[in-house]
């Protein structure tokens, strides 16, 4: 499998995050973003699976203007270092959501949002890497970000694409699952071995903390 890596991403201390849908220029492939269809969006939780994810621990909403779902954890940390053992050095989740669509459209990612807490002792790295996909289709491009300490403070890393690639939902009725998958991981270094360093998934100002903006076309 071959994975794409995609450009024009922030990986930055985080300011006010606002949820809005990108803005995309036409290019000359025949693909078109429209607005918004009537009907439901639906969205649920089906399955969490990962050391990062406990059960009842992570919750899926989508907006109700249908521009864009979150995705929030309440338990997901990694860390190394001061005697933390080696199992909680990386932590990760694969979440399949359950997506119902007015008939007659389908949607896909064209913006990702992730936002959490970063801890990290002089000499130590955090990782974040992620990549979703609807059931039966290929998987995105693998995102990786890293964090160097020493680094105290939210963090934010944000991901777009064009929209001649989005990975739209296959059209058909009833739910179609889409899944998430990412992991934390943190290294502590040689610097402060001794000190404790972490990574989470939640920020410290927002309950939000992951935000997939959205487009949609008719089938």
């Amino acid at each position: 499998m071959v994975c794409r890596r995609w450009g024009r991403v922030a990986f930055a201390a985080l300011g006010v995050l606002g949820v809005v849908l990108a803005t995309v220029q036409p290019g000359a492939a025949a693909v078109r973003s429209d607005d918004p269809p009537p009907g439901q969006f639906t969205m649920e939780v089906k399955r969490v699976h990962g050391s990062g994810c406990p059960p009842g621990t992570t919750t899926v909403v989508g907006t109700e203007d249908k521009t864009a779902f979150s995705l929030t954890y309440s338990n997901y940390t990694a860390q190394s270092g001061g005697g933390i053992a080696t199992s909680q050095r990386r932590q990760q989740c694969v979440v399949t959501v359950g997506v119902g669509v007015p008939h007659g459209y389908t949607f896909g990612v064209t913006r990702t949002t992730f936002r959490g807490y970063a801890d990290l002792a002089e000499g130590a790295t955090g990782r974040l890497d992620t990549q979703y996909w609807f059931v039966g289709l290929p998987l995105t491009g693998l995102i990786r970000r890293e964090l160097s300490g020493e680094y105290r403070d939210n963090w934010q890393a944000t991901d777009d694409v064009p929209l001649p690639e989005v990975q739209w939902m296959p059209c058909r009725r009833g739910m179609v699952p889409l899944n998430i998958e990412t992991s934390l991981a943190v290294d502590a270094g040689r610097m402060n071995p001794d000190t404790t360093s972490l990574m989470t998934m939640d920020a410290t100002d927002s309950e939000v903390t992951t935000i997939y903006n959205i487009a949609w076309r008719e089938c």
